[in-house]
């Protein structure tokens, strides 16, 4: 399952990041019963606010990180 879900272009070697949050998934899900979800984006603010809607604020033990990224600002 994919936990870090980001735009194509964003980061490098996503499937690294996959196995990594996975990871720390398996470890944190047995003691804290949660599981990271990371969403990257280059999209405006309003995505987010899409992204909450369609996902009803996510499944019970759901931490969701949405990280945006502009690539204009320095």
């Amino acid at each position: 399952m994919n936990r870090v879900i980001a735009d194509p272009g964003t980061i490098l070697n996503i499937h690294s990041w996959n196995d990594e949050l996975s990871k720390l998934n398996s470890k944190l899900g047995a003691v804290k019963q949660v599981n990271i979800v990371v969403v990257i984006t280059t999209q405006s603010r309003d995505f987010f606010f899409a992204l909450e809607e369609a996902w009803l604020g996510g499944k019970k033990n759901d931490v969701i990180l949405v990280i945006g990224i502009n690539h204009d600002k320095k």
